[in-house]
């Protein structure tokens, strides 16, 4: 932490106004922390004179899915569910494994992310047996990706 020397005496993890974590004397080196909790994070040292510096801000943020136990009919409908915090599921992306072909995109609702599935109709998935499902989100600071692979019978 303090690789100039300069003289930190802790460093100070929040979420919005409450303290997280304050750590005394953190000297040099990396200091790593996991949270449980989604949320937008800053973290800033408190320098000897009292001081601040400048915040670092973060976020902690879930996205998942997932996907029927068995495989998908081509011909009907069906849902995927979908659980995310701090983040907002936006698109899943489908794409043939074999052969890239058979792409699709299904964007994800309001209404969808509060219900916290989307139905994923019939006809997205046309010629492939085997597809790449991802689920992209979305917050302030970027996105995240998640994918995985279904089986497709007739």
């Amino acid at each position: 932490m303090d690789r100039d020397g300069r003289g930190i005496r802790s460093l100070m993890i929040k979420r919005g106004d409450k303290v997280i974590e304050e750590i005394k004397q953190p000297g040099k080196g990396v200091v790593e922390r996991s949270f449980d909790t989604c949320g937008d994070y800053t973290a800033h040292c408190v320098m000897k004179g009292g001081s601040l510096s400048q915040s670092c801000e973060f976020a902690v943020s879930e996205l998942d899915f997932s996907l029927p136990a068995k495989n998908v009919p081509r011909s009907k409908s069906w849902d995927i569910e979908l659980t995310s915090g701090n983040m907002n599921a936006i698109i899943i992306y489908f794409k043939n494994s074999a052969d890239g072909s058979d792409e699709h995109n299904v964007f994800i609702t309001a209404e969808d992310r509060k219900a916290g599935k989307v139905t994923i109709p019939a006809s997205v998935i046309q010629r492939a047996s085997k597809m790449q499902v991802w689920l992209v989100g979305e917050n302030r600071y970027g996105r995240l990706k998640k994918r995985r692979d279904i089986q497709v019978t007739d």
